[in-house]
């Protein structure tokens, strides 16, 4: 979403330097330009990843959300577990899931 707000941004302020006549305009326009352009191409690039990344998250099965929620969590914690702290998570795991531990 504000990636498509920030093109439209860029898109306005880039159409009042284009339209200079090229008599008048300086190597620094063009360079100003020549960025909001490609910051134009990478914010439509931006929100069509997130527009596939969200679509992707919807057609997740809930097994494949609660894989990605626990690997996430995993990651947040970003502690290295021994043998002893992976049997437990594991237990915990099935516990969450409806299993006995």
């Amino acid at each position: 979403m504000q990636a498509t707000f920030l093109a439209a941004v860029q898109a306005q302020v880039m159409s009042i330097t284009i339209s200079t006549p090229l008599e008048e305009q300086t190597t620094a326009t063009c360079f100003i330009n020549a960025f909001f352009l490609m910051g134009l191409v990478l914010d439509i690039m931006s929100a069509f990843l997130a527009f596939l990344t969200f679509r992707w998250f919807q057609r997740l099965s809930n097994e494949e959300k609660q894989y990605l929620e626990d690997s996430f969590d995993s990651r947040r914690t970003m502690t290295t577990p021994s043998e002893g702290d992976d049997e437990e998570a594991q237990r915990q795991s099935q516990q969450r899931k409806g299993g006995k531990g």
